[in-house]
């Protein structure tokens, strides 16, 4: 669980900093 939990946080990361270089990151 703890793998896959770490996973989804980087996953989640990763999307973020996706939308931030959009330009619409700062709605998170």
């Amino acid at each position: 669980l703890a793998a896959s939990s770490k996973r989804k946080g980087s996953d989640a990361v990763k999307m973020n900093r996706q939308a931030f270089e959009k330009g619409w990151g700062f709605l998170t």
